[in-house]
């Protein structure tokens, strides 16, 4: 009796137990049911929301390399990529560049167009603007230049073309004008008496080691008048070498001609034959009116001489073995 009382006991425990089992996985399988209900739910609403509380991102990235448009993603766009173009010119017209230096180039914004207006003043459009010179912009300007000294040359935007007006004093149009004489106009005006003085002698020619004879200088008169030079004095050095030797009294250089002074100081040689200074000097002993240097590697060669050519002009570099004491240089 006792024994099966037990039995009865373990029976009802073990019956216990499997109850509270099964309704446990009972009531965990609804559950679940219950959340995947849910979850179909709030697909069905808005499947794009699922999950969204854990993805608050952008999901792509957004630069499109389009330098032209401002790229961005954020909460404001809800987390979406966003393209906004750039208003600039280079992005609403493109390159307005024409390579044309005459040209003013620029974007319209309102037409989206690239406009061009032509420069005021351009030295290459052709034209020869105001202000504008040969010198200045040889592509559009004439060279008005007539290289007539008497005239003055200018160009005239009025009339495109050069002018050349006739200048007011002009040396070389065959007038003696106010402000010229024979002494800056030779070519106009005469020499008028009076004028003329010594300081318009020239040494001409000179003959430095002569086989006989003393040695000599040729003095030339470019004027129209006789010069009287007594007193004047001939020299090598100055402060140095030999004494100056003093030109006579009565002593006329006659207009347009020749006067040689033979140079009787010494008995011997008074210029050196291989380098030495010639000088004609004033009457007050220091006035330099006329000089000439010459020097050469050896002494130069007996009876040739050192001239001008034409007579007054231009030193010339080798002596001549033809001297013409006395007369015109040939």
């Amino acid at each position: 009796m006792k024994l099966a009382y037990i039995l009865l006991i373990i029976i009802v425990l073990i019956v216990s137990i499997a109850g509270i089992t099964f309704t446990g996985q009972l009531v965990g399988n609804y559950e679940n049911i219950e959340t995947k209900n849910q979850d179909d739910i709030r697909a069905e609403i808005d499947p794009e929301r699922v999950g969204l509380e854990e993805m608050q991102t952008c999901l792509e990235e957004c630069d499109d390399e389009d330098p032209c448009t401002e790229d961005y993603c954020n909460e404001e766009t809800d987390y979406k990529c966003v393209y906004i173009g750039i208003d600039s010119p280079e992005c609403i017209c493109g390159e307005c560049d024409d390579f044309d230096d005459c040209t003013m180039d620029f974007c319209n914004k309102d037409t989206g167009n690239c406009e061009y207006a032509s420069k005021e003043t351009c030295c290459g459009n052709g034209n020869c603007d105001n202000g504008e010179t040969f010198d200045s912009c040889s592509k559009d300007c004439l060279d008005c230049t007539d290289y007539d000294s008497c005239t003055t040359d200018s160009y005239s935007y009025e009339y495109e073309q050069c002018m050349h007006e006739d200048a007011e004093t002009c040396c070389g149009n065959n007038e003696c004008e106010e402000t010229e004489d024979n002494s800056n106009c030779p070519e106009d005006c005469e020499q008028q008496e009076g004028e003329s003085s010594v300081f318009d002698i020239l040494i001409n020619e000179i003959l430095i080691n002569p086989s006989e004879g003393a040695e000599w200088l040729e003095l030339y008169n470019p004027t129209a008048y006789d010069i009287d030079i007594s007193g004047t004095w001939i020299d090598d050095i100055i402060d140095g070498g030999r004494n100056p030797q003093q030109i006579k009294e009565n002593s006329i250089v006659p207009n347009h001609g020749f006067l040689v002074i033979e140079i009787t100081k010494y008995n011997t040689s008074y210029f050196n034959n291989d380098k030495d200074d010639v000088n004609f000097i004033d009457a007050d002993g220091t006035t330099i009116i006329d000089s000439y240097s010459y020097i050469f590697g050896s002494s130069i060669e007996k009876d040739y001489s050192l001239y001008r050519l034409p007579n007054g002009g231009e030193w010339q570099s080798e002596p001549t073995d033809n001297p013409t004491k006395g007369s015109s240089n040939v």
